[in-house]
């Protein structure tokens, strides 16, 4: 058996050039790819602004719907009001008008009476 010490291994001070090349590339790559996930990031955080504007505005919107189906509803009971009145009146003047007719009659009835009654 050999008992003597191996020799330490050469260290190389500048690296062959297939290893630079590598080192760039890796180095390149890591890089890129934290470039392209910086502006995945932006893009992200720009998508959830804007879907929380959109959102914003949905609530905005339904909010002015709900206020514009509760002035729809009370401008119906309103009319639905002012129509029970008016039928009211108009059947008063109906009956009103029936009881003029009919006294109407009566008189007539009796001025014909009255007209007999004097020819005889």
């Amino acid at each position: 058996m050999n008992t003597e010490p191996s020799a330490p291994a050469p260290v190389v001070q500048g690296g062959s050039a297939g290893s630079m090349r590598f080192q760039w590339a890796v180095a390149l790559l890591a890089s890129l790819g934290l470039v392209v996930s910086v502006l995945l990031w932006q893009k992200l955080n720009g998508m959830q602004e804007q879907l929380a504007r959109q959102s914003a505005d949905a609530g905005n919107q339904a909010a002015e719907a709900r206020a514009t189906a509760k002035h729809a509803q009370e401008l119906a009971m309103e009319t639905a009001a002012k129509l029970a009145v008016a039928e009211a009146r108009l059947s008063e003047v109906s009956l009103q008008r029936s009881q003029l007719e009919e006294l109407m009659q009566s008189l007539s009835r009796s001025r014909d009476e009255n007209v007999v009654v004097d020819i005889e």
